[in-house]
């Protein structure tokens, strides 16, 4: 179950929204542009129920819902009253009441989401970097251990156990935003001009 605190934690950019909730980016755009969903601090980023509505679209067959329905779920998710029109949100349950009556159980869905928002924001405060330490790669504080090494490691499927046995200074939380980290990977920039050797004149 989401608690009110924590769908009241934070935001996160929609490139995070969108890895968190395992929805394709341009997925949230075109809900965002074509349904007419309206948010308070747009810009700021996603709350953790906002991101929910977006993996329910996109993981359960309530994107398949008609656009009234969607709207109301939207608004059902986002309000603190976890009611919209006929869609009613508890828990990890949602009611859509009318002609035929629909249920949907959603607390595996919630569960992976709510845990991978938490480790996130958690491990955004747990990481630095400095150049003097790791050629500046991110670690996490008080260690020399890369974030992006132990990443890599957990994306490759090696079991938890084994990564926290290998890394005690670490959480499991640790490895979760890791291996998000590594997902998220870098944004495309412009390319770096290639190396020219000249020889000297001598």
């Amino acid at each position: 179950m989401i608690t009110s605190e924590q769908g009241r934690a934070g935001r996160v950019p929609l490139r995070v929204a969108a890895l968190l909730g395992d929805v394709p980016e341009k997925r949230i755009r075109r809900d965002l542009s074509e349904s007419g969903l309206r948010r308070a601090g747009a810009k700021e980023g996603f709350t953790l129920h906002e991101t929910l509505y977006f993996a329910l679209s996109e993981h359960s067959p309530l994107g398949a819902l008609p656009h009234r329905l969607r709207l109301d779920l939207w608004r059902a998710l986002t309000s603190r009253e976890r009611v919209a029109g006929s869609v009613r949100w508890k828990g990890t349950t949602l009611r859509i009441e009318g002609r035929v009556p629909a249920t949907v159980e959603a607390t595996s869905l919630v569960e992976v989401l709510t845990r991978r928002y938490a480790a996130w924001r958690r491990g955004l405060r747990r990481v630095e970097a400095d150049t003097h330490t790791l050629g500046g790669a991110l670690r996490f504080k008080g260690t020399r251990i890369s974030v992006e090494h132990v990443g890599r490691l957990v994306n490759r499927g090696v079991p938890t156990a084994g990564l926290l046995d290998d890394f005690p200074a670490l959480s499991e939380d640790d490895l979760v935003f890791a291996g998000l980290y590594v997902k998220l990977g870098r944004r495309p920039g412009r390319p770096r001009k290639k190396l020219k050797f000249r020889r000297s004149e001598g």
